[in-house]
C-alpha cells in the first residue's frame, strides 16, 4: 500500500481491512430463502391484519386444518436461525449503518481505492484522497434511496458501503491513464450500497418478524391435535 493509505498507522492488510468491512453484507448468507411478497407458505403463515393479528388464525377453524398450520409453522421456524442470531445480526448491521467511519478511516479507505488502481502515490493523490473523505460525511440520497426515503435514512456513507463501492471500482473501472475515478462516481456507487446495506437490515428484520409470529401461531395451534378414533389403525 501506498503512503496515502498509511498502512503503518494501521497495520492492517487490505484484505482484511476489506474482508472485516464487507462482512455485514455476508452475515445472513447460508439463510433459508425467506420471501413474504409473493404467495409463499411463509407469508401466509406470517401475515397480520391491520390489528396485528395473524389472519392464519381468523380465517382457520378446523381443528385439523389447525393442526397442519402447527406442523408448517413448526418446520419453517425450525429451519431458521435462532432469534438471538437474528438479533445479533441485526445489531451489527444496524450499528454498521448508523456508524459514521472517522475522517483517517475514510481516508485510509480512500487510498486503499487509489492502492488497487494503481494510482501513483504523489500530491494530487494525496488531495483526492482527502477531498474523497471529507466528502464522504454528507452524502445526498441516491436516486433509489429517494423512492424509499424513511426517517432512519442517513446522510453519510457507512465503511461496508465505501468498501462495497471500492470493490466495484477495482473490477469494474476502466483504464484512466493514471488518474483516479471522478469523486461523483465514487459517491454514486457508494448510495448504491449504502441502500444494498440498509436493505440487508431491512432482510434481517423480515427473518426476526417472521420467527416471533410463527412462534405465535405455534402457541396457538399446540392444542389442536386432531382426534384419533379407538378403532383406527395405529401401532401405539
Amino acid at each position: 500500500m501506498t503512503e496515502i493509505a498509511t498502512r503503518t498507522e494501521t497495520g492492517l492488510s487490505v484484505a482484511k481491512v476489506m474482508t472485516t468491512a464487507l462482512a455485514p453484507y455476508r452475515i445472513i448468507e447460508g439463510w433459508p430463502r425467506l420471501d413474504l411478497i409473493n404467495d409463499t407458505p411463509e407469508r401466509k403463515l406470517t401475515w397480520v391484519d391491520s390489528n396485528g393479528e395473524l389472519t392464519v388464525l381468523r380465517t382457520t377453524t378446523d381443528k385439523a386444518k389447525r393442526w397442519e398450520l402447527n406442523c408448517q409453522a413448526y418446520a419453517l421456524q425450525g429451519a431458521m436461525p435462532d432469534m438471538p442470531e437474528i438479533i445479533a445480526a441485526h445489531k451489527v448491521v444496524d450499528h454498521a449503518i448508523k456508524t459514521l467511519p472517522t475522517y483517517r478511516e475514510r481516508k485510509m479507505l480512500a487510498g486503499m481505492l487509489l492502492d488497487g488502481l494503481g494510482i501513483k502515490a504523489e500530491e494530487a493523490s494525496a488531495t483526492y484522497a482527502e477531498a474523497l473523505a471529507w466528502t464522504l460525511e454528507h452524502v445526498a440520497p441516491g436516486e433509489e434511496e429517494r423512492h424509499r426515503r424513511t426517517a432512519d435514512c442517513i446522510d453519510h456513507i457507512p465503511a461496508p458501503a465505501i468498501a462495497a463501492a471500492i470493490d466495484w471500482l477495482w473490477r469494474n473501472h476502466a483504464e484512466t491513464y493514471g488518474r483516479p475515478p471522478p469523486i461523483h462516481l465514487v459517491l454514486e456507487k457508494c448510495t448504491k450500497f449504502r441502500a444494498e446495506l440498509c436493505r440487508v437490515r431491512h432482510r434481517i428484520a423480515d427473518y426476526g418478524h417472521a420467527h416471533k409470529r410463527l412462534g405465535q401461531l405455534i402457541t396457538a395451534t399446540n392444542g389442536d391435535i386432531p382426534d384419533v378414533a379407538d378403532d383406527a389403525d395405529v401401532p401405539f
